[in-house]
């Protein structure tokens, strides 16, 4: 039976990551993105989905132990879902966690070579490491609905020659070698864009299969793109095509 909706959401900054997120119920956000805030301020439908909103947002004093609020948070969200209170653990945005975290290997994790200098390949895979088990122990352990948002980026040439299929240039803007694991984990990764409507105002879209230089997916086989995307539209599509027509 389908229950929950587990997502990531690539796009540019502006792109609706953080609206399309904000419409999914009863949600408990883990914010690594300054000022984020003001979409729900300024969309007052958006604000009522919200039961907790956190922001861990780096400074000299607080990096050295944001790693272990941030699970803090995290497992309190899993107890308030428990208990009826949360449906949705958001996790706004990855894209600034891990390179956040990149910056906390370098000042406490730091690895030399035999010879006395940075080892940088391998802080690289530990950041690899560690972002994949926060994703999978922490982000996707989560029982309801999962959204996690993340920039988009253009591949570069190097790493592109390293890739089988070189026509996905665009790709999840994470740090290190992450973003080539990433995709596998989520039953669907939405390539989301906004347009200006000719009325005024903002039309949201998103790409759910791979095509335009992106490996959008999705496990429910959903239409190409689908328009004007909230929580409710994907819920409805989802619906639609596992014979669940109505379910909420």
């Amino acid at each position: 039976m389908f229950n929950s909706i587990v997502n990531m959401h690539v796009g540019l900054a502006g792109s609706g990551k953080s609206h399309l997120a904000y419409t999914f119920p009863k949600f408990y956000c883990i914010s690594t993105e300054p000022n984020n805030h003001w979409v729900w301020e300024l969309n007052p439908e958006l604000k009522k989905n919200m039961v907790k909103h956190e922001y861990f947002i780096p400074e000299k004093n607080t990096l050295k132990d944001m790693f272990v609020q941030i699970e803090d948070k995290i497992n309190e969200a899993k107890e308030l879902h428990v208990k009826g209170e949360v449906d949705t653990l958001i996790l706004d945005n990855l894209t600034y966690l891990v390179h956040n975290r990149w910056m906390w290997i370098k000042l406490y994790a730091k690895k030399l070579t035999r010879t006395g200098e940075v080892d940088t390949r391998g802080m690289y895979g530990d950041l690899r490491s560690w972002g994949y088990d926060f994703l999978l122990m922490n982000i996707l352990s989560f029982k309801g609905n999962v959204v996690v948002n993340v920039h988009e980026m253009q591949e570069n040439d190097e790493a592109l020659d390293k890739k089988i299929d070189k026509s996905i240039t665009i790709v999840p803007n994470i740090t290190g070698g992450l973003r080539n694991d990433v995709d596998g984990l989520f039953s669907n990764v939405f390539y989301l864009s906004k347009i200006n409507r000719k009325e005024g105002g903002y039309r949201y879209m998103c790409r759910t299969n791979k095509g335009s230089s992106k490996n959008a997916k999705n496990r429910f086989n959903l239409d190409e793109v689908l328009e004007d995307v909230s929580y409710q539209v994907i819920r409805d599509a989802i619906n639609k095509t596992t014979n669940k027509k109505g379910e909420k």
